[in-house]
Parts: C-alpha cells; sequence; structure tokens
C-alpha cells in the first residue's frame, strides 16, 4: 500500500478540525465530501466559486443522494470554504435542505397529551383538564429525575478468603 503526501490544502483542513475538537469520524466525511467535490469540480476545490457548488447540490439531487447526505455535505464544504479558506461561497451559495419528518421520531403536542390524560367522561365537559398530582409524577421518574432511593449500606469486606 503507497501513501501519497498530502496535499498542504488538505493538511490546513485537518488542522482546523482539530483545533475545533471533531470527532474522527466527522473528519473523515468532511474529507470525503471535499473530496467528492473536487472529483466532481476537476480541478483544485480553492478554484470553485458559488456557481460551481450550485452545479454540485443540483448534481447530487439528481443523483438521488438522501437529504441527510446533502446536508451533511453542505456543512462540510461550508466549513471547508468558510474556516479553512476564510471565504463565504458556500454559506451563500448552498442551502440546506428539508428532511422529512419521521412518524416514529413525532412527539405529540401539549394539547394532544392533556386530551389524553382527560377521562372519558369529563371529555365532552367544557372544564379543563386538572393539573398531574405530586404522586402521579413520582409514579412515573424519567431519566433526568429519577426517583430517590434509600442509600446502600456499605458492603462487608472479610480479611478470609
Amino acid at each position: 500500500m503507497t501513501t501519497s503526501p498530502i496535499s498542504a490544502l488538505r493538511q490546513r483542513m485537518i488542522e482546523d478540525m482539530t483545533v475545533r475538537g471533531f470527532k474522527p469520524s466527522t473528519e473523515r466525511g468532511y474529507i470525503v465530501a471535499v473530496r467528492n467535490f473536487t472529483a466532481f469540480l476537476g480541478r483544485p476545490p480553492d478554484q470553485a466559486d458559488g456557481k460551481d457548488l450550485r452545479r454540485y447540490q443540483l448534481h447530487m439531487r439528481r443523483k438521488g443522494a438522501s437529504a441527510t447526505s446533502m446536508n451533511a455535505t453542505v456543512s462540510a464544504l461550508r466549513f471547508f470554504f468558510g474556516v479553512t479558506l476564510g471565504r463565504d461561497d458556500a454559506r451563500v451559495a448552498m442551502t440546506t435542505v428539508p428532511t422529512p419528518a419521521s412518524p416514529a421520531h413525532h412527539i405529540p403536542s401539549r394539547k394532544t397529551t392533556l386530551n389524553l390524560q382527560i377521562p372519558i367522561g369529563r371529555a365532552t365537559s367544557q372544564s379543563a383538564p386538572e393539573p398531574p398530582t405530586v404522586s402521579s409524577i413520582e409514579a412515573c421518574p424519567t431519566p433526568r429525575h429519577p426517583r430517590p432511593t434509600a442509600p446502600v449500606p456499605p458492603r462487608q469486606v472479610s480479611d478470609n478468603p
């Protein structure tokens, strides 16, 4: 396996990511995004302008890239142009893509939650639902606010094996 020298531009981008404490997986993803953009462009990425960035985003969409993939690329190119090159091209020329909401991640609104707490007999009345009581809150602890427990006594350690 041969190793090719890292270009000064890539080295500077890696240093910028290191200074900011990026995780190795994020660094790899950003490097791949810039490499793919460079392959599309056919010349060094620092020679690209806003029109090139927009053309690349259209190219990705036409190739069927997911919204998540496109947004990761936008983040990488915004970092490369904005931080490493000190230019605003990517911030201005590229836009994030809305991701479709997943029903599995739907969080019911407060109104929906309150309606679910009203007993059926009261659902037709005009009175407001009663707020939850302390005992009902204590019965359903959340990970952020666990129910307090009694202290655990220390274990006895014997000198004999």
